[in-house]
Order: C-alpha cells, then sequence, then structure tokens
C-alpha cells in the first residue's frame, strides 16, 4: 500500500505540473520560445547558404585571376561574364575585365571600363589602365598626365610609380622620370622592373657603370640587359634626330627671317622593345613594367 500510495502522489505530482504547463502564460511563452528557435534556425540556414555561395564566388575569382596570371585573357572574359551572371558585377571583377579588355586589344572597350572606376575608391586603377592604354598608342606624354593622376592618390604603389617613370622616359622628361623611379626603387629594392627602368635612365644619362651595378643587384638576365641597352640606343636615336631637326628648322629659319619655333622634345609614335614596355599587349612576359 505504501508503495502504491507514492506512486499515486507521484502521478498527482505530474498531472499538477502538466496542468501549471498548461496554463495560457506558459502556453503562450512556449509558443514565443518555439518561434524563436524555428526563425533562429532559418538564420542559420541562411548565413550557410550565404557562406556557401560567397565561398564559391571567391573559388571562381581566384580561377578568373589564375588565367589572366597565365595570359590567358581571352578564356578569362568568358568566365568574367560568367561570374557575373552569376553572383554580379563586384569592384575587383570590373578591374579584371577592363584589364582583359586592354590585353586583348578591345581598346574603346577598355577605356570605358577603366573611365567607370574613376567616380570611385579605384580610380587611382582606372587612371592607372587609362595611361597603360595612351602609352600602348605610343602617346607618353598623355601616359604620364594619367599615370601622374594615379600615383597622386596612392603615391606608395610601385607600379604606378614605376610606370610613371618609363611614361616620362619615353616622352623625353628625363629629370621627371628620376624621381617616381627612384621612389619605387626605394619602396622595392629588390624589384627587378624597377631596377632595369632605372638602368635604362642611367644608360641614357651615359652612367653606364652604375647602370651595370645596377642590373648586377638583382641578377638580371642577358636578355633583358640586352633589351635595356637597345631601347637606350632607339631614345638617344630618337633624341638626336630631333636635335637634328631642330637645327635645321633654326637654320631655314634664320636664312629665311621666319621665327624659330621651339619644338622641345617630340617622340614618333613607336612601340618600346618588347621586353621592356610596361604598354605591351597580348598578356606576354613584361620585364620592366607592369
Amino acid at each position: 500500500m505504501r508503495k502504491n500510495g507514492m506512486k499515486t502522489l507521484w502521478g498527482m505530482a505530474a498531472l499538477l505540473l502538466l496542468s501549471a504547463c498548461s496554463t495560457p502564460d506558459t502556453a503562450l511563452q512556449l509558443a514565443r520560445e518555439q518561434q524563436a528557435l524555428q526563425m533562429a534556425a532559418r538564420e542559420a540556414e541562411a548565413r550557410t547558404a550565404a557562406g556557401e555561395v560567397a565561398s564559391d564566388a571567391q573559388v571562381y575569382l581566384s580561377m578568373i585571376r589564375r588565367l589572366q596570371q597565365d595570359g590567358r585573357y581571352f578564356a578569362s572574359l568568358a568566365h568574367i561574364d560568367s561570374y557575373q551572371n552569376r553572383y554580379g558585377m563586384t569592384p575587383e571583377l570590373a578591374v579584371l575585365r577592363a584589364d582583359a579588355l586592354r590585353v586583348t586589344e578591345q581598346l574603346p572597350a577598355s577605356e570605358a571600363a577603366y573611365r567607370e572606376l574613376l567616380g570611385g575608391p579605384l580610380a587611382a586603377t582606372g587612371w592607372h589602365g587609362l595611361g597603360l592604354l595612351a602609352g600602348a598608342g605610343g602617346d607618353f606624354a598623355k601616359a604620364a598626365g594619367f599615370l601622374a593622376k594615379a600615383v597622386e592618390l596612392e603615391p606608395t604603389n610601385v607600379d604606378m610609380l614605376n610606370d610613371l617613370g618609363f611614361a616620362r622616359l619615353r616622352s623625353g622628361d628625363r629629370v621627371g622620370a628620376r624621381l617616381p623611379l627612384a621612389q619605387a626603387a626605394e619602396l622595392a629594392p629588390t624589384n627587378a622592373k624597377v631596377l632595369a627602368n632605372l638602368a635604362l635612365l642611367l644608360t641614357i644619362q651615359g652612367d653606364r657603370e652604375r647602370a651595370v651595378q645596377m642590373m648586377d643587384r638583382v641578377s638580371m638576365p642577358d636578355r633583358t640587359r640586352m633589351a635595356v641597352s637597345g631601347l637606350a640606343e632607339e631614345i638617344l636615336a630618337i633624341d638626336r634626330l630631333n636635335t637634328a631637326g631642330s637645327a635645321r628648322a633654326a637654320v631655314h629659319a634664320a636664312m629665311h627671317g621666319e621665327p624659330s619655333a621651339d619644338r622641345g622634345w617630340q617622340l614618333p609614335v613607336l612601340e618600346a622593345a618588347p621586353t621592356l614596355s610596361l604598354f605591351e599587349r597580348m598578356g606576354q612576359a613584361k620585364t620592366i613594367s607592369q
């Protein structure tokens, strides 16, 4: 009896607890807790799904970057379109697209893509790209103007400083080329591209000994050394032609009583040596710039 009585007491207690849990206030609280749990579960699922999408997008973007690093710019353009359709346009994708259009020589489209960057946080990249386009067309003075704007926005960017120095050098502004190249060299003292451009400047200025020392510092290969020497001779030859032309114009003006025009240093539209030009096209190997 005692045992059965204890069972009865426990049963009554359980009934009391159950009836207490079924009161209106407690039932409402349980419903709210259940709704909160359901909402938390849905949010967790959404975060997981978003994380998976973000992870997939990053993997895809990395693949596009690798394609461009391997020089497969046409293939990268196809994947850029696919990425945009799947995930939408991002700032980094916009830059990759502009670069691919430039290297594949879709120049008007590339220019438009770079100009779209000018109004935002990637304005320096936009000016840099426009400078590369101008240089690819042989207008190094215009290129230097664009690149100077890029450097104003990112004054410690080694690639932009290096490209600005090269463009100024090709446009005849040797004094102006010295500062950005020296800054780039101190920011990246082992950067072979920067040191090659400095060696080019020194060679043009007649300081071949220091130029050789500059190239020895990074064990520069013979092919690049020959390219530096060849481009230096090309620039000096153009300089001599322009100087001779100015002298002939001055003589002609003196003989005919015409005012002499100050032509300054005028560079014809010429392509730079393939291994030296930062404005090289089609994604080939670049040794000095870009």
